[in-house]
């Protein structure tokens, strides 16, 4: 079985380093693209950036260069169609909007080479079941018919996580998710934004939960959802944006590691690619349980020996970075949580194509 292979470059400007990666691991996405649309050299991109917040924030949300250069390779590969697409959580006035995150980053200004598309609007392509303590084993996330029929490019961006531990190209697809049902009614309990049912108590987010269960009990559900999200549907490349690499309080207050900047990550497997940003800032990837656990149920490559590494040199960046404060206890798993984890990860969850 031949190996993934995972792209690392470095360069002060984005579009250089982006296109660097892209063309060491070309023939790959070749295959990929051939896959996706049965050989045909056109179909349709989906470019899904991190857009948490609508707040300008380049170490929080994903940079329109980082973007625009994914998009620039796909259009030099065929005749792609190119869109761009996400479903914003957060706002500073209490009222998120996709469109005008996308417009506060310059997404706008580039509409002669894309289409905007607020993923909260989109319906639902496949469903996968998640747990939750509100409602166990009662409820489906759907996840967004453009996510599911696109080749997806998860555009993640580099950063920490509060409970996590970090946040990359397997986590930011819960940017895609887009509505919630009764797994057995199928009546619709909510759409749009719906990315708090991962958090596993009903829709709360994690702000509205105690640090005791949110380091708990809503951690566990988390995990287990994002393992079962990607066995539904994983994306079909992955190109981490590193052009500031957060740490602290992630994963949106945090602030940019000085010593480590100017990185793209890349390749068509999104836990080989995780896997390696683990590595880059020093960490076992036991530490970030999630990823872990995809990879042990083969929902990619997770152990190092199995990937081969192309572009700039691994080893020569690795760099500790700051973690959220409450991480510190988040990433204690009791023997409980780890058998939880195991359990309700055991098996690939159902998925229903609509």
């Amino acid at each position: 079985m031949a190996k993934n292979r995972v792209a690392i470059t470095k360069h002060a400007d984005t579009s250089e380093s982006v296109r660097n990666a892209l063309d060491l691991i070309r023939n790959p996405i070749k295959v990929a693209l051939q896959e996706k649309f049965k050989n045909a050299s056109r179909g349709q991109v989906l470019i899904k950036p991190n857009l948490l917040s609508t707040d300008l924030n380049h170490i929080c949300n994903t940079t329109v260069e980082h973007c625009k250069a994914i998009a620039d390779f796909f259009y030099d590969l065929g005749d792609y169609t190119v869109v761009v697409g996400e479903g914003t959580t957060y706002a500073s006035d209490k009222n998120p909007s996709t469109i005008l995150a996308l417009e506060r980053h310059g997404f706008k200004e580039h509409e002669d080479q894309w289409a905007l598309i607020d993923l909260h609007e989109d319906q639902p392509g496949k469903w996968f079941d998640i747990i939750n303590h509100e409602a166990p084993r009662g409820i489906e996330l759907g996840i967004a018919k453009t996510c599911i029929e696109s080749f997806t490019v998860s555009a993640a961006k580099f950063k920490t996580h509060d409970v996590l531990g970090v946040t990359l190209g397997l986590k930011n697809m819960m940017g895609g998710l887009v509505s919630a049902r009764n797994k057995v009614s199928q009546e619709i309990l909510a759409r749009g934004d719906v990315k708090g049912y991962m958090h596993g108590f009903s829709r709360k987010k994690p702000h509205f939960l105690s640090r005791e269960i949110n380091t708990g009990a809503s951690k566990v559900a988390l995990a287990v959802n994002l393992v079962r999200m990607h066995a539904c549907h994983p994306p079909d490349l992955t190109v981490i944006d590193g052009s500031t690499i957060m740490e602290g309080a992630g994963p949106r207050r945090g602030t940019a590691c000085q010593a480590l900047s100017g990185i793209t990550i890349a390749g068509t497997d999104t836990i080989a690619v995780d896997a390696a940003c683990a590595r880059m800032i020093g960490m076992p990837l036991e530490s970030f349980k999630y990823i872990q656990r995809a990879g042990e149920l083969g929902l990619g490559d997770h152990e190092h020996e199995k990937t081969i590494l192309v572009g700039e040199s691994l080893d020569g960046m690795i760099t500790r970075i700051k973690f959220h404060p409450q991480f510190k206890l988040a990433r204690k798993w009791t023997t409980d949580e780890l058998k939880a984890l195991e359990s309700f990860t055991r098996f690939p969850p159902e998925s229903h194509v609509l």
